[in-house]
């Protein structure tokens, strides 16, 4: 999928980028395009075919572009191989058919190759990948080889995988010769090529091999040598190197930031330190409090990301490493990362979301809940208060109804003056039983002593009616309310039985 600018003009040269969303996240690429008048540069041929291939020679052959740029045409042809090492390689120059033979490659060992034009303004864009090929191993016998050491067998065993990095080998020769002088042990990555370690003595049946890459597949076999020939190779044995995590961090750590997000990007550590597979990425960023911490994880071809939802103002550093199946490696050196709070003119457009987060922050303080509840139970307080006081009133004012007023007027009406039986009436009479004498023993003189007689001089009139002061219930009374005052009790009574039917139909319901 892509964007297609055709036909190219001088005008859409510049910087372009790329972006790619996805539910886990989002990447960016970006790249210069720069288009120059048609016709100058010629174009890029086909990709090479590869052919004849020896254990140091093979034959390219391939197709020129129609698109010359209008002058004369050779070609340049690069190789690339891993097991020599190195960038790609400039192996012919001015090449001026469509075939070419490249010469002085090494026996045993994968190649790439590709073909780039060139004319008078330059070279073209490189043509497509070759295959990969592997030039012919040199095993072929030299005549001056003793027979003894043509018939030697060597049969090499299981080798043991030793941490960290060994492999123990054994093997055993059959039928043994005075001709051989040791043995050589050769391994390689899977792939790769060749490498050789001797061992100078005839009556060794084993070795050790050591500074073996962690999580890598290697290929091992020996052979028989006198002097500098060659005995029969033996079966070659395959071994993986268990995996460790990576003893080196991730290179060339960079970080642009775009507002509250930045894009983080990196390269895989070294291949030598990676002791593995890498299968993710960890990304930390980490600010000064844990509640601004940002963890990411992407999978092990992913080398960016974007990390989002940073808070501006706050200090972050970012680390990355990478994981195989064995664990998490090395972390990388920290980088320094701080968003710039918001300018005065964005207050109007980020306000709201600062103050919205400042108060929910007061909200949760243990303070702010204290000062609330206790508001609250003063208010409930306040309003008990006033409900006690204003049935209290309510209590008070009752009897200035009607139907107080009657309560009060049955009360008081059997003590009136008419009647004898009131609390201030008195019928006690002189010689009644109440005032009779009571007696009791003498002292030691035989005198009696009277009780109930009053002294000489002092007497009382018993037996009379006390005369009650005649009074009308209303002088009792204190001054009655306002008729403002009796319309709002009574209003307030009607409300109130209003209220008590309606729940004694509640309760029957």
């Amino acid at each position: 999928m892509g964007q297609k600018l055709f036909p190219l003009q001088v005008t859409d040269s510049g910087q372009y980028e790329c972006v790619a969303t996805s539910s886990m996240g989002e990447m960016h690429w970006s790249g210069s395009l720069q288009v120059q008048v048609p016709g100058i540069l010629p174009g890029p041929p086909s990709t090479p075919l590869v052919t004849n291939v020896t254990k140091s020679s093979v034959t390219l052959t391939w197709k020129g572009n129609e698109q010359s740029g209008g002058t004369a045409v050779t070609y340049v042809v690069e190789a690339f191989s891993e097991d020599v090492g190195g960038p790609w390689q400039t192996v012919a120059t001015n090449v001026e058919g469509e075939t070419h033979t490249v010469q002085g490659l090494v026996p045993d060992t994968v190649y790439l190759f590709l073909v780039r034009a060139l004319n008078a303004h330059g070279l073209s864009d490189p043509s497509g990948i070759s295959e990969p090929i592997r030039t012919q191993e040199d095993t072929s016998p030299t005549p001056q080889m003793p027979p003894e050491l043509a018939r030697v067998a060597v049969h090499l065993q299981e080798p043991v995988v030793l941490p960290p990095g060994a492999v123990r080998l054994a093997w055993t020769v059959e039928p043994p010769s005075p001709s051989v002088q040791g043995y050589q042990v050769l391994y390689r990555r899977r792939g790769g090529r060749w490498e050789a370690w001797d061992v100078r003595a005839p009556g060794e049946r084993g070795a050790l091999l050591t500074g073996l890459r962690r999580g890598q597949d290697y290929e091992v076999k020996v052979r028989p040598f006198y002097l500098h020939l060659h005995g029969p190779d033996s079966a070659v044995r395959a071994l993986r190197m268990p995996e460790a995590a990576p003893s080196a961090p991730p290179r060339a750590v960079s970080v642009a930031g775009n507002g509250t997000s930045v894009r983080i990007s990196w390269q895989p550590p070294p291949p030598a330190e990676q002791n593995g597979v890498i299968l993710d990425y960890r990304i930390w960023c980490l600010g000064n409090e844990s509640r601004f911490h940002i963890n990411q994880s992407v999978e092990g071809t992913v080398l960016a990301t974007v990390l989002r939802g940073l808070v501006p103002g706050v200090p972050y550093r970012a680390e990355v490493a990478a994981a195989t199946g064995a664990g998490v490696g090395a972390r990388s050196a920290p980088i320094s990362i701080r968003i710039a709070p918001p300018v005065e003119q964005d207050v109007g457009r980020v306000g709201w979301g600062s103050m919205a987060e400042r108060m929910a922050a007061v909200v949760r303080r243990p303070a702010f809940i204290a000062g609330v509840s206790g508001a609250l139970w003063l208010i409930l307080a306040g309003f008990a208060a006033w409900l006690y006081s204003r049935r209290r009133r309510r209590k008070e004012l009752s009897h200035f109804t009607e139907a107080g007023i009657s309560r009060y007027i049955a009360q008081t009406e059997p003590f009136g003056p008419g009647n004898t039986e009131g609390p201030i009436y008195s019928s006690i009479e002189a010689g009644g039983e109440e005032l009779r004498t009571f007696h009791r023993p003498c002292s030691q003189h035989g005198h009696e002593t009277l009780y109930g007689h009053p002294a000489p001089g002092h007497g009382k009139n018993l037996g009379k009616v006390v005369q009650t002061p005649v009074l009308s219930w209303t002088e009792l009374l204190p001054p009655p309310p306002s008729a403002s005052e009796l319309s709002q009790y009574t209003e307030e009574e009607e409300e109130e039985k209003e209220d008590e039917e309606m729940n004694e139909e509640e309760d029957g319901m």
